[in-house]
């Protein structure tokens, strides 16, 4: 007989949380309930549902900004406006990162009025930031973009504080003196637990959910994030204090000539160097740190990390990318078409082109979450989660370099046949990179230097999206089991070969943009590429063994390790 259904309280809203229960102080419950775990490194993971709602929403004003930083690129491919690309991404994906880390180690309760409010902050925050992703940015949108970056970092911080407060003084969160009574807590919960209504309801709704208060570890997991975030966000209130000082400086010198036009400001790129060093922190700070304490240190994570719910995380990345794809998608799609053949090609060779990338994502990505790297490793862990970062950045490059594509065959159309579209023109005169045209007085890039440097951006951020897919393989498996699988294969020689012509495949592309940079042909070729690497990389796999002998192994010491830790706990209780 299943249990029975616990009814949500109708405050609860969108989100991954767990539900208020019933109390003799409702109103109490209904504006505050302290943060849980959502598991411990002693138990197994838990498969939680795919209905956070709430993380799809927070994802949407992520695709807005993929989309006004396809348009940074698409204003002038140049250096300066990848520097720009880059300064604004960078900030936002560390915020996005953030919020992972957050949800996937603890559960909050979205429902009370404490969080509702946090959770309306970090929207409107992301919000303002995209808003101010601009080609070209003005110093007035660099503060209010620096300003929203160190808002977003400032919400992490209190709940970082939140989460100490609650380890340290919630009655359920006293400390443990030692590990016999999280062990011991953990075989009650199990024992609770009727072995038929897991096998009835395999994925229980989150009122059946098993949450466990905050233990030590999470005081050290949120002290680590502060020390994380708290570089960066002096970095980013010196650029909040370095655009404002530039800006007010700019309206006194123009209030001083008396000048009624705002003169065009000199692109000063301090900023978003503050903005890439704060990013770089974020990034850098989990390996630099995890080296340290197994080298110098020696001491052991899981004593001072609260565990990831790894199938949460893994749940969240896909959205992510699928998101990002969308992106991709979507800038293909919102062109002016024009009826010729060329434009056609082009157009159904970019969607080819993104259904192959979206395929070769999952063919790359392993099918258990027992193999990936968020579970295998610490270092994997890292080494996903900064590859990641990238990857969805070549991912917005691609997008945006597709539909620079487009726009190309749309201007040599117009030309050809001296149509003017007035929609058209004003579009791209004033939203997307500016054209010289007859007449006109721009300081743009002409035809052939403009598209070289789209032919680059193409080619360099394809050939980026097949190296982020071959790190991340390695994060997955690892050195030695990538090493042993080849070497069980059943044509070593064959699998080398193939491998090697991989990168020829990637050698090549790179070395494109030096002879070809005519649209419709990039375009063609980006779909023979990617038909290439998925090919090749299928016939790897048909070659090398599915369940080779030392994942066998790896799997048989895991369920021994914790078959060994449950004796522990039974014999400690007998005693």
């Amino acid at each position: 007989m299943n249990a029975p259904f616990v009814e949500p309280h109708p405050l609860r809203r969108l989100g991954s949380s767990f539900n208020i229960e019933s109390s003799s102080f409702p109103l109490l419950l209904a504006f505050y309930q302290a943060p849980r775990q959502r598991h411990r490194w002693q138990e197994p993971q838990q498969h939680l549902t795919h209905k956070q709602w709430g993380d799809i929403f927070f994802d949407l004003f992520y695709v807005a900004a993929a989309y006004n930083l396809g348009i940074v690129l698409q204003q002038d491919p140049t250096t300066t406006e990848i520097l720009y690309f880059l300064g604004y991404f960078l900030p936002l994906q560390s915020l996005w990162m953030l919020q992972l880390l957050r949800d996937g180690r603890f559960l909050f309760a979205t429902g009370t009025f404490y969080e509702s409010v946090l959770s309306t902050l970090r929207f409107v925050t992301v919000a303002c930031a995209v808003l101010h992703i601009r080609p070209s940015p003005s110093s007035m949108d660099l503060f209010w973009f620096c300003v929203a970056i160190a808002m977003g970092l400032l919400w992490h911080g209190i709940s970082c504080l939140e989460i100490m407060y609650c380890q340290r003084y919630c009655p359920q969160n006293q400390l443990k003196t030692n590990e016999k009574e999280v062990e011991q807590e953990i075989v009650e919960e199990e024992e609770e637990v009727d072995p038929k209504e897991e096998e009835d309801e395999i994925d229980p709704p989150l009122s059946h959910q098993r949450v466990v208060g905050l233990e030590p570890a999470a005081w050290d997991t949120a002290v680590t994030t502060l020390h994380i975030i708290g570089v960066p966000f002096g970095l980013v209130v010196a650029a909040v204090i370095y655009a404002g000082r530039q800006k007010f400086t700019n309206i006194r010198r123009r209030l001083e000539s008396n000048e009624e036009e705002e003169e065009e400001e000199e692109e000063d790129p301090v900023v978003m160097y503050l903005l890439l060093a704060s990013s770089l922190w974020i990034i850098l700070y989990h390996a630099v740190r995890q080296f340290i304490n197994d080298f110098i240190f020696q001491r052991d994570h899981k004593r001072s990390v609260v565990p990831i719910n790894v199938e949460y995380a893994i749940h969240r990345y896909g959205e992510w990318i699928m998101l990002m794809l969308g992106e991709t998608v979507l800038s293909l799609l919102i062109v002016d078409p024009v009826h010729h053949a060329d434009y056609y090609i082009t157009f159904f060779a970019g969607v080819l082109s993104i259904i192959m990338v979206e395929y070769l994502h999952f063919l790359s990505q392993p099918h258990d979450p027992d193999h990936h790297a968020l579970r295998r490793n610490i270092y994997g862990a890292i080494l996903h989660t900064t590859t990641m970062m990238f990857y969805s950045a070549s991912l917005i490059v691609l997008g945006a370099s597709y539909k620079m594509l487009l726009y190309e065959l749309v201007y040599e159309h117009n030309d050809r046949h001296g149509e003017y579209h007035q929609n058209t023109r004003s579009v791209l005169g004033t939203v997307f990179f500016q054209r010289t045209l007859a007449g006109a007085t721009s300081d743009a890039l002409d035809t052939e230097d403009r598209q070289k440097r789209i032919a680059i951006l193409f080619s360099g951020s394809m050939a980026i999206v097949w190296i982020c897919l071959d790190i991340l393989i390695l994060a997955h498996h690892g050195w030695k089991d990538l090493w042993a699988t080849w070497k069980v294969s059943s044509s070593p020689a064959l699998v080398g070969m193939a491998q090697m012509g991989r990168w020829s495949i990637l050698i090549w592309f790179l070395s494109l943009p030096q002879y070809v940079t005519e649209p419709k042909m990039l375009s063609l070729l980006g779909v023979i590429g990617l038909l290439g690497q998925i090919v090749i990389q299928m016939i790897i796999y048909s070659l090398c063994p599915k369940n080779p002998a030392h994942k066998e192994e790896e799997e048989i010491n895991r369920v021994l390790e914790y078959a060994n830790a449950r004796l522990r706990v039974i014999k400690s209780n007998g005693a």
